[in-house]
């Protein structure tokens, strides 16, 4: 008794509720009761607060369920089937509350699966314990195995089941059409066994949305091809059911479809876990709406209230790929049979009507398949015509042997042969040089260049059969060393002439329309349009979409350190879109630090999801460890305990020990790499950071897909001086249901360099540097003598003229300071300050020395803008090449000069001018590779002298800095020249300063350094 008040008030507080909202006048002041209905048809009504008990029958086997009217719904109930002692679930018992009339009604039926409604029982008895009658109705259902009686009007659901399957099992002769792999012949029921049907591979899919809609015949021209409207009951659209207009004809109801042009008001929705979704194509009006409106006198109205309503004429069942959440492991929906499913309802066969039908659109899924190399007219200017022709022997045999795969048995001769042909020799050429879909993430290769080369890069996209891709685009970010070739660049009578994008689609250039393009220096975005992903959807056949771009050298590569382009292929159903990660250099103290965002609305798992990041270095592509981790250099510190203290910081960092270890002031921000926050719930900025790396290079910071797509950007800096923040990269992830990314490895440019020093002949103490030698560098090209330049033989640009006013201004200062010096020495006696250079007056030594550095450095910064585009040239002899423009590298106060961004080979450096009083050298052959840069320290000198303390003295904290810059230049290659007479040597005051070549480093002239050299 206390339960049925207890639900009587429930179901009073309902009717307040809705009532609030109806219009004025919907329903009735004062409830009157109904007696339960007299029919034993599919549906019954009950009194307000009547305690019904409704039972699942089937033979002697029953399951009984209460239902207390004023509740909204009973849950499924469950019937054991005697004759196989298997377990149905019935799915069809609501209880509904309309707003007139206070009454109850229990719907048709839904039979269970296997079986037939056949009618209700209703039975009443005394329950003594409560003094009153109790009404039981029992739901009385037989075994329905064939289609039901012809006598049926209307098919009463419609479940379509999306079968996933292998290729193999797809292409089998028997699909599309009415029998399956085991003979078994389709007749619109359900098929029991799908794996034997369609294949041992067959299994549901999961996460594919469909929606109903009108037939482009359906008579109504007005609905032809529209979606099929979903009704609306108390507020909220029911996707499974359609809405339907009333109006009654002669007596009669007539109930017709709805149509929208809206997806988000259609019949619709996913498949389940098995692949499933149902959709109510029958049902009777009062369930299918709330009828606030009724009037239990009007006929009409009571007609209305007993209309069943059913779809009747031709429909389709279309899957829309933008709304489906399917992805298996990247892989989507691919080749297809019977989509979209076009059916006529009732669906009818030889027995009569399908009450309960069921359809079986097939699909492959298939990722598509992505590589990336140099293109192989890059890859010949590294082989020998022989070794040319090997590699274009071994495309060819894989086109021939991927072609046997697709289309020949393993056990074929066709197959065998191609297979054969497919040598391992082959195998080799292809993975270091060509494209190989099957094993995109390999290591690649790393070929040299000199700045000024333009490098062809290929990458090759396989688009499956039958794609059904709502979004596809390519993204491609390049490190600071490279230069993209734009349209914009490709011109004619240029070297970029013919440089820039080629898209083409199986081969042939791809429309336009099928796609935009957006570039800049540093990569690019190709996107297809809508008029693009038409194209290539659907096509029986496997597609390929190759692009060749090109990327210019600049002068920002660093020596020793790869260059490298990271593309990225996004693609699926979802237009939420990522990119690739953007490369950047750690700020000055390097540091470099990823931010982690969420777009605006995103809600996350109450579980939570951990959120992984990996920090690779961007011009090697390889995930940054300990070692990889840059100590403190003693040139940024004043003091000695400075820099111990840095030491100290920095291998606790990298070791995780000290404040950095478990329980100290700094747990958990020690070096980590991938580094992973767990259990994230809220949607606040994440910022993960490293620490002490190289501030020559660049890095990148790869999230871990975890479903969401990742778009990165540089983070915007503060105040109208800084465009971006240094060091630093913000990613914002945005909810997707498309597969990561494809994301193979890249192949990467290097560039070499060498550093000499020019020397006398001796040994020891004796060994003297020399300023003032100048050199030309030279290759061999066919025995002819090439002299390297700036710039081509017929272009100055105005980087190239900064540098060469840049470099007289160096040489002018040196010159004018020089004939002071020998104006002095003539007079017997030292440099008297101040002294005037250039109508600027320098009151002492460091004055002068501080106005060479600063020439130095200018000069250095014009030269690295000005090495934009090394060049050979020929030339008759030294003369000619100098006067049409070769570079001369000459010797600084130290006997250093260097060479940098030229490609690995040999090389000779050509004395045009000896130092006074030497004699010039034959020309010096040298070799530039891997490391050539960093020098030998067994066979070559140091680059850069350390200072000495003066006796008595010890060094200041500016030379121990100073001393700590010098070790870390390395080691030159010695060059020596042999006196021819004994040159004038200077009393005090005495110096010659000289031109300091190609060299790009800081520092000041010091009193004393290891090797002789002249005082001042």
């Amino acid at each position: 008794m206390q339960k049925m008040k207890k639900a009587l008030s429930l179901f009073l507080a309902l009717v307040m509720i809705f009532g609030a909202l109806a219009p004025v006048g919907a329903y009735a002041t004062s409830p009157t009761p109904l007696n339960p209905s007299e029919d034993t048809g599919a549906k019954v009504i009950f009194k307000v607060g009547e305690k019904v008990t409704i039972t699942v029958k089937e033979g002697e086997n029953e399951t009984q369920k209460e239902v207390y009217p004023g509740t909204l719904s009973v849950k499924s109930t469950a019937a054991t089937v005697a004759d196989d002692k298997s377990t149905v679930t019935y799915e069809g018992l609501s209880a509904y509350k309309t707003l007139k009339e206070n009454k109850v009604e229990v719907p048709e039926v839904t039979p269970i699966e296997g079986y037939r409604f056949v009618k209700w029982d209703k039975s009443v008895e005394m329950n003594t314990k409560l003094g009153a009658d109790e009404t039981t109705y029992t739901a009385v259902f037989e075994k329905a195995t064939k289609a039901p009686a012809s006598n049926a009007k209307a098919t009463e659901t419609l479940t379509l089941h999306k079968i996933l399957m292998n290729k193999d099992n797809l292409s089998e002769g028997v699909f599309p059409g009415w029998t399956g792999l085991n003979g078994e012949k389709y007749n619109g029921n359900k098929i029991e066994d799908i794996q034997k049907y369609f294949g041992t591979s067959a299994k549901g899919a999961e996460g594919v949305f469909f929606a109903l809609k009108f037939a482009a015949d359906y008579p109504d021209k007005t609905k032809a091809g529209k979606y099929v409207k979903a009704k609306t009951e108390l507020g909220e659209i029911i996707h499974d059911k359609p809405a339907y207009d009333l109006s009654v004809v002669d007596g009669k109801v007539v109930a017709v479809p709805q149509a929208t042009d809206k997806i988000d008001e259609a019949v619709s929705g996913l498949t389940d876990a098995n692949g499933e979704i149902k959709f109510y194509t029958r049902e009777n009006k009062i369930n299918a709406i709330a009828n606030p409106n009724y009037d239990a006198n009007d006929p009409e109205s009571r007609a209305k209230l007993n209309a069943i309503c059913y779809l009747d004429g031709k429909f389709e069942i279309d899957e829309i790929v933008e709304k489906s959440t399917y992805n298996n492991g990247g892989k989507v929906l691919t080749d297809s049979k019977a989509v979209p499913v076009k059916i006529t309802l009732p669906l009818v066969n030889e027995e009569g009507v399908v009450v309960d039908a069921h359809v079986y659109p097939k699909n492959t899924d298939n990722a598509p398949r992505l590589d990336k190399n140099f293109s192989l007219d890059e890859a010949k200017k590294f082989m020998t015509t022989k070794e040319a022709e090997a590699l274009d022997a071994a495309v060819a045999h894989k086109i021939a042997f991927d072609k046997a795969e697709k289309i020949y048995s393993k056990d074929s001769t066709e197959y065998e042969v191609a297979q054969k042909a497919y040598t391992d020799a082959d195998k080799a050429l292809i993975a270091k040089w060509g494209i190989d879909l099957s094993n995109p993430t390999r290591e690649k290769q790393t070929v040299d260049h000199k700045i000024g080369d333009i490098v062809e890069y290929k990458v090759e996209t396989e688009i499956p059969a039958k794609t059904k891709w709502g979004t596809a685009f390519w993204d491609d970010k390049m490190t600071h060393g490279l230069t993209f070739v734009t349209k914009d660049m490709d011109k004619a009578g240029t070297k970029y002439e013919g440089k820039s994008i080629v898209i083409k689609y199986n081969d042939e250039v791809m429309d336009t329309a099928w796609y935009t393009l957006s570039e800049t220096q540093d990569g690019f975005t190709l996107e297809l349009t809508e008029a693009g992903l038409k194209a290539i959807n659907g096509k029986e056949e496997e597609a390929k979409i190759t692009l060749t771009y090109s990327a210019e050298i600049n002068n920002t590569t660093v020596t020793d350190i790869p260059e490298s382009n990271d593309i990225t292929f996004n693609y699926g159903n979802d237009k939420n879109k990522g990119n690739t990660p953007v490369p950047v250099k750690p700020n000055d103290d390097g540091n470099y630090e990823v931010i982690k965002k969420w777009a605006d609305g995103t809600e996350l798992p109450e579980d939570g999801i951990d959120v992984t990041f990996t920090l690779k270095d961007a011009q090697t592509g390889k995930e940054v460890t300990k070692k990889d981790l840059v100590a403190p250099s003693r040139d940024n510190f004043n003091t000695d305990e400075e820099y111990e203290d840095a030491v100290k910081e920095f291998e606790a960092y990298r070791d995780g020990t000290g404040d950095y270890a478990e329980g100290g002031s700094k747990e958990g921000q020690g070096f980590q790499n991938p580094v992973t926050k767990e259990k994230v719930t809220k949607t606040d900025d994440i910022t993960f950071t490293w620490k002490y790396l190289d501030k020559n290079r660049q890095y990148k910071a790869e999230e871990k897909f975890i479903g969401y797509a990742a778009k990165y950007e540089k983070t915007p800096g503060k105040g109208d001086n800084q465009q971006y923040k240094d060091g630093s990269v913000t990613v914002t992830n945005t909810k997707t249901n498309n597969p990561e990314p494809l994301n193979p490895s890249e192949p990467k440019v290097i560039t070499g360099g060498r550093k000499f020093v020019k020397t006398n002949d001796k040994e020891g103490q004796d060994l003297e540097r020399l300023a003032g030698a100048k050199f030309l560098v030279t290759k061999k090209e066919n025995n002819v003598t090439k002299y390297l330049t700036l710039k081509p033989a017929d272009e100055i640009n105005e980087e190239y003229k900064k540098y060469t006013d840049a470099e007289n201004a160096y040489n002018d200062f040196i010159a004018a300071f020089n004939k002071i010096v020998e104006e002095a020495k003539a007079e017997g006696k030292g440099v008297q300050y101040p002294v005037t250079i250039n109508d600027q007056p320098y009151n002492d030594r460091a004055a002068v020395e501080a106005e060479l550095e600063t020439l130095r450095t200018t000069r250095d910064d014009a030269f690295k803008a000005a090495r934009q585009n090394y060049d050979w040239i020929e030339a008759k002899d030294e003369k000619e090449a100098v006067e049409k423009g070769a570079l001369v590298l000459t010797s600084d106060d130290q006997g250093r000069f260097e060479i940098t961004g030229l490609a690995y080979g040999d090389y000779e450096l050509v004395e045009i001018e000896a130092p006074k009083g030497y004699a010039k050298i034959d020309p010096v052959p040298f070799t530039i590779g891997k490391d050539t840069y960093k020098g030998d320290a067994e066979k070559e000198l140091r680059y850069t002298l350390d200072i000495e303390a003066e006796a008595g003295t010890e060094l200041t904290e500016e030379q121990k800095k100073a001393n700590a810059k010098a070790l870390k230049e390395g080691y030159g290659l010695r060059v020596r020249n042999k006196i021819v007479k004994i040159p004038e040597t200077g009393g005090i005051g005495t110096v010659i300063f000289t031109v300091a070549g190609l060299l790009i480093m800081g520092g000041a002239l010091v009193l004393m350094r290891r090797n002789r050299r002249e005082e001042f």
